[in-house]
């Protein structure tokens, strides 16, 4: 019996508790904007540049109701270049697993350590648009830099 309780908790012990979603469904929210491809040409695939896709979601939040949610389903969103999440935006991830934004190996513009970028930067309110709270978040996402030799398994 008691071989038998450790064989129920080793499967536990071997999934990754990092990757594993915080809010597993899709929550609803009417006010929200959802990072999906029927809102915006994103693939999630890891391959793919999702800079743009994430950026116009980010956008539209600050340009519709100044401050608001984000939601970014599971995936692994390859990133180009800096995403600039304004004052009074959250960008919460769900799905299964935790999504990935992934900055790849050999991304111009961040392979030289003299001239560092961020992946994502928090920042005050864009220029020329209205003033919103302070507050910005990023839940449940994890951030990978290919190119320090962290990777998803």
């Amino acid at each position: 019996m008691k071989h038998f309780k450790w064989l129920l908790v080793l499967p536990l012990l071997a999934t990754p508790i990092g990757a594993q979603s915080y809010y597993r469904l899709r929550l609803d929210d009417p006010k929200a904007v959802y990072l999906t491809p029927e809102n915006f040409p994103v693939h999630a695939d890891g391959i793919t540049d999702d800079t743009e896709a994430l950026q116009s979601a980010i956008n539209k939040v600050q340009e519709t109701t100044g401050e608001g949610i984000v939601f970014v389903p599971s995936g692994r969103y390859r990133l180009t270049t800096t995403v600039y999440v304004w004052g009074g935006i959250r960008m919460i991830g769900f799905g299964p697993t935790r999504p990935v934004l992934v900055l790849g190996e050999n991304t111009p513009g961040y392979t030289d350590k003299t001239q560092e970028k961020y992946m994502v930067f928090f920042s005050g309110n864009r220029l020329g648009t209205r003033a919103a709270a302070t507050r910005r978040e990023c839940r449940h996402v994890l951030l990978r830099d290919e190119q320090c030799g962290h990777r998803d398994r």
